[in-house]
């Protein structure tokens, strides 16, 4: 039985986990798992992506962002992923803006850019 169904190599089995810990929202255990299988095999551009989300779920954007790069290199024609890394870039941005409105006291266009930021957060 096993020659015919051979059990699925370690890497799949931290992604495959990670993909369950993503769906409840642990997202360290989502980046811990995504490691663990990337250690064993760099290529593998579905954990590159799912810990790009995790990251960005946690707000850590710049390492997301790095991610989707490093996944998007194994995965050129991932139409969802680059859409994914876009969106992230904008949010970014967003983000970035927010800290010298704070700096200057003008907390009604900061208050806009966070909304903004909330609306369009994956």
């Amino acid at each position: 039985a096993l020659e015919l169904h051979p059990p699925p190599p370690p890497a799949a089995i931290y992604t495959n986990r990670a993909a369950a810990y993503m769906m409840l929202e642990q997202f360290d255990k989502v980046v811990e798992d995504c490691d663990s299988a990337l250690e064993m095999d760099n290529s593998l551009a579905k954990a590159h992506f799912r810990k790009a989300k995790a990251l960005a779920s946690k707000g850590d954007f710049s390492a997301a962002e790095s991610s989707y790069l490093n996944g998007l290199i194994r995965d050129p024609s991932n139409h969802t992923a680059r859409t994914e890394k876009d969106a992230l870039l904008e949010l970014k941005r967003k983000k970035e803006a927010i800290q010298p409105l704070l700096a200057m006291g003008n907390y009604v266009r900061a208050l806009a850019f966070l909304d903004s930021l909330i609306a369009t957060a994956p």
